[in-house]
């Protein structure tokens, strides 16, 4: 993996660990975080987007991996 490559997973990764961070903060403003509701009908109402942003997680942690081994 090429360095530039390196660094711009690095940085669309810290840009969606931190929609990750805002994301989290409005999903437990918005109630979906109640440990009433059961998890798979939070799933139901956070859909696609909680997708996302696990999928964006992922990302952000291959792409520090390879930063670091691109370091080495």
């Amino acid at each position: 993996m090429s360095t530039n490559l390196s660094f711009l997973l690095f940085f669309v990764g810290l840009l969606f660990l931190f929609l990750d961070l805002y994301a989290n903060k409005r999903w437990q403003f918005l109630g979906f975080t109640l440990p009433i509701t059961p998890w798979w009908q939070r799933l139901k109402k956070v859909g696609w987007t909680l997708i996302v942003i696990v999928v964006a997680n992922f990302v952000f942690l291959f792409a520090v991996a390879g930063y670091a081994l691109s370091k080495l």
